[in-house]
């Protein structure tokens, strides 16, 4: 994690978009927390391929001040300890980092506020899935989205049961079902 940088992460997304324009017609993108971010950056960027996008719990900020700090301050450490397994369900454990580079922090900043600057050229349909109770990026970044991106089809669904890794949570089966209907309905003709 530590050698790799956004535009690294973005490079791959671009890599696939290439790979996947080349044998698919219609290409929708889905995607947790950062990868929610990534989601909504290349559907700015790639506007005329990404026809439907559902960002879950994507982070455009954190909210907190002791993760900012670190970004460019003289003596930080190398690693922080990482954020991972806030989910609900006590029978579900995610797999994460224990370590987190403080240079993938200052990454994931940069990420996020190009992405923020960048949301009025989301232009398609989107589903922006949000849990209440998030302990590791704050749901109201689900209403900057709403409010941030160009697309006149904007919905919002409300993850009740789940906290951040949602997609590994009790509403894991919503997720799959809305995100599939709503993709589905996007290969409809008007």
């Amino acid at each position: 994690m530590a050698e790799t940088t956004a535009t690294d992460w973005i490079r791959s997304l671009e890599d696939g978009l290439a790979l996947l324009s080349q044998r698919c017609t219609t290409i929708f993108m889905a995607g947790l927390s950062m990868g929610g971010c990534l989601t909504l950056y290349m559907a700015a960027q790639y506007a005329q391929q990404i026809k439907a996008v559902v960002p879950i719990n994507a982070c455009l900020y954190f909210g907190t001040h002791a993760l900012a700090e670190l970004a460019y301050k003289k003596e930080a450490p190398d690693y922080v300890v990482g954020v991972g397994n806030d989910v609900k369900d006590p029978d579900v454990t995610e797999v994460a980092y224990r370590e987190i580079p403080v240079s993938t922090i200052k990454e994931i900043y940069g990420l996020m506020n190009v992405t923020r600057d960048l949301l009025p050229k989301v232009v398609c349909p989107t589903l922006v899935m949000v849990s209440p109770e998030d302990h590791v990026v704050p749901p109201a970044n689900g209403q900057v989205i709403l409010n941030g991106i160009s697309s006149t089809d904007q919905r919002l669904l409300v993850l009740q049961n789940s906290f951040h890794v949602a997609t590994l949570d009790f509403d894991k089966e919503v997720i799959a079902e809305r995100t599939r209907s709503f993709f589905s309905e996007q290969l409809r003709p008007s």
